[in-house]
């Protein structure tokens, strides 16, 4: 009876979550996490090995915003449609990739701290901060939210790392992040 009641239970929960999913929302095409804690642990990791690919796999996410602009109402959503659908828009977003490639790449190669490089590997977090929240743009079911990780290692003191997501159907979809630390 035990056992049933639990299936019950679970089965009204995925039926909850189920109902709760926006259609417009196309899980396979997005880099998602179920957390924000699971995120900057691999967040954490990419930085711990100077891994520009993985923080920019992480930073996968065109398609959300993409989905979400075309959902999305107001003039200034209007306005961008536009311009994105025009090809010097086209140039200018694959300008804007190419410089947030480079700056990650900058940062995690030559833009940490001299006193972190014998101690990358000890580098732990000790906390996610949640900064702010506002709408993704007016009439979309998204919030773009900004977080503080706080990082930190016995040797060299504490630092804070900046990033921003999209929240959207219950899931975090990291979409920028800061290229430096904060000395605390």
């Amino acid at each position: 009876m035990r056992y049933l009641l639990h299936w019950i239970v679970g089965g009204l929960m995925l039926w909850a979550l189920g109902a709760c999913q926006d259609p417009d929302y196309n899980a396979e095409a997005y880099v998602s996490f179920g957390s924000v804690d699971e995120l900057a642990a691999e967040m954490l990791k990419s930085i711990q090995a100077r891994d520009a690919d993985q923080m920019l796999r992480l930073m996968d996410n065109q398609q959300v915003v993409q989905d979400l602009l075309a959902k999305a109402q107001g003039d200034d959503v209007t306005d961008l449609k536009q311009r994105l659908d025009t090809k010097e828009g086209q140039r200018r977003l694959s300008v804007e990739r190419f410089a947030k490639k480079q700056r990650i790449n900058a940062f995690l190669t030559d833009g940490l701290p001299k006193e972190l490089e014998e101690n990358l590997k000890q580098l732990r977090s000790s906390g996610v901060v949640f900064a702010q929240e506002h709408p993704f743009a007016e009439g979309s079911p998204a919030k773009l939210q900004g977080y503080v990780l706080h990082l930190s290692t016995l040797e060299s003191g504490g630092y804070t790392y900046d990033f921003t997501v999209i929240y959207w159907n219950g899931y975090y979809h990291l979409i920028e992040v800061a290229g430096f630390l904060n000395k605390l």
